[in-house]
């Protein structure tokens, strides 16, 4: 087995123009929605509307499949070697808990209930492996402790803290309008992937971009009609959760 740490690739436009895939899984037809790796970078679990894939990337093979038909798949995250979180598909039915389900025996474990509308966002904090964090379309943030059913919910007031010295929401939309407008002044659009990938790289940016405001998705839309196709592409790995607002190739 490798060590990851010994095999990490830069972050910049170059490294990823020059990955190729090796292995296509072509076992389902669903729309892929959102994926998440391990904590040792060697597992990964997929969302497709009804299912988890669940895949062994250190020897590139599909491990198993975990249907979900009554409640569908949206976010998923992993959670630890035997365990992932997953929200429910909003298109197969209306509800908005979160759940953690066992790898291995496919049996939902608890059920995490808190949130009034679709929940977006499922991020774990490696430092504190039992807890994580929620953001929801009920703009709401929520800390959940996976050892009880109790949550906190944190307010909005104190949304920017939760990035300590880091980018937080508002200084990302203000490094997204700068960037749009040196876009409408002529800057170099061969650099601009790059740009989006290098900011994309900052730590907790998921988290970031889930409590930005309309407007300010709106501004990122704006900035993908400048990328090339090939660049959208490229893109849409780091900002697979803004899919949506990508051109497609």
């Amino acid at each position: 087995m490798c060590d990851a740490e010994e095999h990490m690739i830069a972050m910049n436009l170059a490294s990823f123009k020059a990955l190729t895939p090796t292995k296509k899984f072509m076992e389902t037809k669903n729309e892929m929605r959102n994926l998440s790796y391990s904590n040792d970078g060697f597992g990964m679990v997929v969302s497709g509307e009804d299912v988890i894939f669940v895949y062994d990337l250190n020897e590139g093979t599909k491990v198993k499949s975990i249907e979900c038909m009554k409640y569908g798949v949206g976010v998923v995250n992993y959670f630890d070697k035997d365990l992932c979180l997953h929200t429910s598909n909003s298109q197969k039915i209306v509800e908005h808990h979160v759940r953690l389900l066992n790898i291995q025996t496919k049996a939902y474990v608890k059920y995490f209930l808190g949130h009034t509308k679709t929940v977006n966002g499922i991020v774990k904090k490696p430092q504190d492996p039992p807890n994580f964090l929620t953001s929801s379309l009920d703009k709401t943030i929520r800390f959940w402790d996976s050892r009880t059913y109790e949550n906190i919910r944190i307010e909005p007031s104190l949304y920017n803290r939760l990035f300590d010295d880091l980018l937080d929401n508002e200084n990302a939309a203000l490094v997204m309008d700068a960037l749009l407008k040196r876009l409408k002044e002529g800057f170099p659009i061969d650099k601009l992937a790059e740009r989006l990938i290098l900011i994309s790289g900052l730590s907790r940016f998921e988290l970031v971009i889930a409590l930005m405001s309309d407007k300010d998705r709106e501004i990122i839309k704006a900035i993908s009609e400048y990328l090339t196709p090939e660049d959208a592409a490229i893109v849409r790995i780091k900002y697979d959760f803004l899919l949506f607002f990508f051109r497609c190739c």
